[in-house]
């Protein structure tokens, strides 16, 4: 018997709080995001050489980058190195209330990582009804299992990241397709209330 992880999917949804407004980003402008711990294995330096090649065909874009860690510092220099300081924001280490606002100016969300278990943040970026790009590593495709609902890419794979990522910004309707797709299955296969009902079977089962 295989049971998932839960997230409170009725916890996530979009509510203009305005900080779009807040961080100096355009209305009209594409917000890509990431969260997660900031360490070499989470490929969030393929994710920026991405948007530096992406900025120079579609300059309406902002990368938001959202967590901390040890390689903190050398992203910034690359992001420096690349002359895109105006297209990334490092917003530090978010809780859970932050992190809902921040998916909720979000277009597409991005998990670039080389290595995962089930990945909470792409979790949560599903059932907040949003486009997700994310490599095809650990128990990320239990979560995207279809390219009905998601777009996976091999890791390290940066030329294949900003193909996908192009793709997206250009197709607003695709970007609503996934949308729709992935939140319905967050409902159905990864609410909180289902995994939970599906723990106290299993006790009823064997108590």
């Amino acid at each position: 018997i295989k049971i998932y992880n839960g997230i409170d999917v009725d916890f996530f949804s979009k509510a203009d709080s305005g900080l779009k407004n807040k961080l100096g980003i355009a209305k009209n402008s594409i917000v890509i995001t990431f969260v997660g711990r900031i360490i070499f294995a989470k490929g969030v330096q393929d994710l920026i050489t991405a948007v530096k090649k992406i900025s120079e065909k579609i300059p309406n874009i902002n990368l938001l980058i959202a967590g901390n860690g040890p390689h903190l510092n050398q992203l910034k220099r690359q992001t420096r190195d690349l002359n895109i300081e105006d297209k990334v924001n490092f917003l530090g280490e978010k809780n859970r209330e932050e992190i809902k606002e921040l998916l909720g100016l979000t277009d597409i969300f991005v998990n670039p990582s080389y290595s995962e278990g089930l990945p909470t943040s792409v979790l949560e970026a599903g059932a907040m009804e949003l486009p997700i790009i994310a490599t095809n590593v650990g128990g990320t495709e239990e979560i995207i299992p279809s390219q009905e609902l998601g777009i996976l890419i091999p890791p390290q794979n940066p030329d294949s990241l900003e193909k996908n990522l192009q793709k997206l910004i250009q197709d607003k309707g695709l970007r609503e397709t996934l949308s729709k797709n992935i939140r319905k299955f967050m409902e159905e296969k990864f609410n909180w209330e289902i995994i939970t009902n599906q723990y106290l079977n299993l006790f009823k089962k064997y108590v």
